[in-house]
């Protein structure tokens, strides 16, 4: 029964190592990802670094700008509470905002476009009434044998395939 439960013990420590590497790798995949963009709408990253800790576990370090303004999801919260609506010309320019980070990540061709499929208002967040989008974490290259075409004018952005 004790080797039994040293077997488990190990399978455990082994599971924990396995996923510690996995976050690992999409944490420093993530730093790489900021260092691709120079745009007021995407979020840019100061400095990073790495360290080990005392129980020789890694950790990857971003430091990013503070910005006051929140996210957008607050911004929304706070008109809610106040029951205002936003005008016309804010929604267009929050939106515009938005679209044109999403056109940075899809234009990016070096070293390839990337997704990166977790938009939400909590990923916005605000500096001087401007959109900064955040969390690269879920980001991704956009998979081979797509391309990838945006237009500017729009900030729309078509994935088709190939033809072989």
């Amino acid at each position: 029964e004790r080797k039994n439960e040293r077997k488990k013990e190990k399978k455990k420590e082994s599971e924990d190592m396995k996923g510690f590497v996995q976050q690992f790798q999409v944490a420093r995949r993530e730093m790489d990802y900021y260092k691709l963009f120079d745009h007021p709408n995407v979020v840019p990253c100061v400095d990073t670094g790495q360290t080990t800790d005392r129980s020789g576990n890694k950790e990857v370090l971003m430091l990013f700008p503070l910005y006051t303004g929140g996210t957008l999801h607050d911004l929304v919260r706070r008109h809610a509470a106040r029951g205002e609506r936003f005008g016309e010309h804010e929604l267009l320019r929050i939106f515009k905002g938005v679209c044109m980070a999403v056109l940075q990540l899809h234009s990016c061709r070096q070293p390839y476009p990337l997704a990166h499929r977790d938009i939400k208002t909590m990923n916005v967040m605000m500096h001087q009434d401007q959109p900064v989008l955040i969390d690269f974490g879920s980001a991704e290259k956009v998979p081979d044998g797509l391309v990838c075409v945006s237009f500017a004018s729009f900030a729309l952005t078509f994935f088709f395939q190939k033809k072989k």
